[in-house]
């Protein structure tokens, strides 16, 4: 079994913030790293466990990031 970080919940709650009605969002990585204060190997990496969670899906060339599930924070 997976398990997030603390700071994984706070990687999604960044990118859900930035959700659009269609919950199709690219942001990039800078932008992410301004909202969270994480440097980009830690990004990188939570993404990937949040994927493999399920809770987001990446897809595309862009690597446009699906918001797959909510969580309540």
């Amino acid at each position: 079994m997976l398990k997030l970080k603390l700071k994984d919940i706070i990687t999604y709650a960044s990118i859900k913030s930035l959700d659009n009605k269609a919950s199709i969002i690219s942001p990039s990585i800078e932008e992410l790293s301004s909202l969270t204060g994480f440097g980009k190997p830690f990004l990188l990496d939570s993404i990937k466990r949040l994927e493999e969670t399920g809770l987001l899906g990446v897809k595309g060339k862009r690597k446009k990031i699906t918001v797959i599930s909510s969580i309540r924070l």
